[in-house]
Formats: structure tokens, C-alpha cells, sequence
């Protein structure tokens, strides 16, 4: 069976529930997803640029703020994700995690396993014809 949604469906879902910004209460704030294919803001580390799914980078001062990242597992997450996970929570004040509904525990075990620091959990599924996105805890 196929998905019933596009990757890039999914991810502009998760900034409409969780990532909204530029907002009245965050002006400055800029929220930038990230295609595979065409990715549009890079995140510096100490082992050069990756590309979180999502990236929200405060534009209020002439040098910008990685502010949160977020990555979405299209899949059950897996160890080669951690190499990623764990450059992008050392450089960003708070990283997420989404994952597919019934895989919260798995990416909680994978991210403790790699002592990665993971601000929160978040599933994305299907209702109708809707993504939803909830917390997993």
C-alpha cells in the first residue's frame, strides 16, 4: 500500500502543528523544511553542515540563532539515524524527534542507547484524510 501523503506533506504538516513561525509572538523566528532533494537551511557543526527536516533559526540579530530542529522518520528509526540525531541536538537548543505512530518507545530507546538529548517525542499519523501530530508521552 502506498502513503497516503507525500514526504514533504508530512513535514509541512508538523511545522503547521508545532513550528508556526513567523507568529505574532515570534517575529523574528523563521521556520525552514528541508527536501531531500532541495534543501534550503543548513545547520553548522563541528562535523560540518547537516540538514535537519526542519530547522527554526531566530532572525532577530545580524547573526542567526539555530533555535530548534526537528527530525522526521519516515520509517522506524534506526542507529544510522543517530549519527544525525547527534550532531543536531549538540547545535540547536532544542531537537525533536518525529516519528510514525507505534514508534515513540523505539526512538526514546535509540536516542537513550546514544545518549542523544531529545527535547520531545512527537508521532505523526493518519485521520481520514488528515495528518495528525501529537506528543507521544
Amino acid at each position: 500500500m502506498s502513503e497516503p501523503f507525500s514526504v514533504m506533506d508530512i513535514k509541512t504538516a508538523i511545522v503547521r502543528h508545532r513550528f508556526p513561525f513567523p507568529s505574532g509572538e515570534k517575529p523574528a523566528w523563521r521556520t525552514y523544511v528541508n527536501d531531500a532533494d532541495n534543501p534550503l537551511a543548513a545547520l553548522s557543526t563541528a562535523d560540518g553542515e547537516v540538514y535537519p527536516d526542519i530547522l527554526v533559526i531566530d532572525r532577530a540579530t545580524t547573526t542567526n540563532k539555530h533555535i530548534m530542529a526537528a527530525s522526521v522518520c519516515m520509517t522506524e528509526p534506526s542507529v544510522d539515524d543517530l549519527a544525525d540525531w547527534r550532531r543536531i541536538s549538540e547545535a540547536v537548543d532544542f531537537f525533536y524527534v518525529f516519528v510514525r505512530e507505534g514508534h515513540c518507545q523505539h526512538a526514546v530507546d535509540l536516542a537513550a542507547t546514544g545518549n542523544i538529548q531529545v527535547s520531545g517525542y512527537r508521532y505523526y499519523g493518519y485521520d481520514g484524510g488528515a495528518i495528525i501530530v501529537t506528543d507521544c508521552f
